[in-house]
């Protein structure tokens, strides 16, 4: 673990599904990273870049830094990326740390950073990884002191997800929940303004209802008229990761039939389109004649 002093920030926010308040995480923030760095350079002019990314899916903040001449130097680069407060990632040569929020989704190789790519990727973004990234180099002195250097600025901004699909009476639904971190989907009825608990992760509501963890898909079984609203899904935290728009299409299906006589058949009970069926009987006759 880096150096540093944390305090617990306890978050607490209303259940938008309950009228009770629920405790949703105990998150060390950090306050301090380096406390025996005691002094800050800067790569001179301030560089930043802007870019965004859907929930669930992948960002690579971008940074090139110079390369070394000493391949000492570049084999022990050491580098910090920051939100706030917040360090959130550090390598140093083969030594790395993350953030338990960025758990298992951040990656910075050290082959690629020997080269000065210290371009950081992040998977499975969330919506709660928006924000503005700093990136600094940490250079070791004789003695306790570290010079820290500015590099440049990453501000990520996150998206949901707006779809809308449309179904037949009777049919099954597929919805997309996008990550393995969505765990609610709400849903309000056409014409209805309260939403209601369609389904949680790991607890089972409705039998209509199947979920698959590889695909992270949940299967709405037959369709009914009952079913046509909008499907909201929440992450942990009850942001939103995805809104989607679900029709069900309750007019019968229109089937033609076609009886036609030809030189000794009769052709009946045709489901085709009307042009069609009646385009390969006159083939048919003529090839007859």
């Amino acid at each position: 673990m880096p150096l540093g002093c944390y305090v617990h920030d306890c978050c607490f926010l209303p259940n938008v599904l309950e009228s009770r308040v629920i405790y949703l995480s105990q998150r060390p923030t950090r306050v301090f990273f380096f406390c025996h760095i005691c002094r800050a350079n800067s790569y001179g002019s301030h560089v930043s870049i802007s870019m965004a990314s859907m929930v669930g899916g992948r960002a690579t903040l971008p940074c090139l830094l110079p390369r070394a001449g000493d391949s000492a130097v570049a084999g022990t680069r050491h580098v910090q990326w920051a939100i706030a407060f917040d360090t959130v990632f550090e390598r140093r040569g083969g030594e790395m740390w993350q953030h338990e929020d960025y758990e298992g989704r951040l990656t910075l190789p050290e082959d690629r950073l020997r080269t000065g790519n210290c371009s950081l990727t992040i998977d499975d973004v969330q919506v709660r990884d928006a924000g503005r990234y700093d990136i600094y180099t940490v250079t070791a002195r004789r003695g306790s002191t570290n010079t820290r250097s500015f590099v440049q600025t990453v501000e990520l901004s996150v998206q949901d997800h707006a779809d809308s699909h449309l179904c037949r009476l009777g049919e099954d639904a597929v919805l997309q929940l996008y990550t393995p971190r969505s765990a609610a989907v709400l849903f309000q009825p056409r014409n209805a303004s309260g939403w209601s608990i369609l389904w949680m992760r790991a607890k089972a509501i409705s039998p209509k209802l199947e979920y698959n963890s590889i695909l992270e898909v949940l299967t709405m079984r037959r369709m009914e008229a009952s079913d046509e609203g909008a499907y909201k899904i929440l992450d942990r935290q009850q942001h939103t990761v995805g809104t989607v728009q679900l029709y069900v299409d309750t007019r019968p299906l229109r089937v033609t039939r076609v009886s036609v006589a030809t030189a000794g058949a009769s052709v009946t009970n045709w489901s085709a389109p009307t042009h069609v069926t009646l385009l390969f009987l006159c083939s048919q006759t003529f090839q007859m004649l």
